[in-house]
């Protein structure tokens, strides 16, 4: 599979991991949202560029034309979750 180039995307959606909760993968990589500073996770392989927003400030600050991006690794990985 190859991976889409998540560096001309506008931003990444991220899922929160409050401290003391687990990670929804075990390897997952741990930062924070860039507008609300909650801390999120998101896959290993997301480069450091676009800007990581958290799932609510990313639907609050939506607009259309914006690309966002979900790699192939990301929907292989869930499907195999739900296996």
């Amino acid at each position: 599979m190859k991976s889409a180039d998540l560096t001309k995307d506008d931003f990444v959606i991220c899922l929160p991991c409050p401290l003391g909760t687990e990670p929804a993968m075990p390897d997952n990589v741990f930062g924070v949202c860039a507008l609300c500073e909650c801390r999120i996770q998101y896959r290993p392989h997301v480069p450091d560029a676009p800007t990581k927003l958290c799932k609510d400030c990313a639907l609050d600050n939506m607009t259309v034309g914006q690309k966002v991006a979900l790699t192939e690794e990301t929907v292989a990985e869930i499907r195999r979750m739900q296996n």
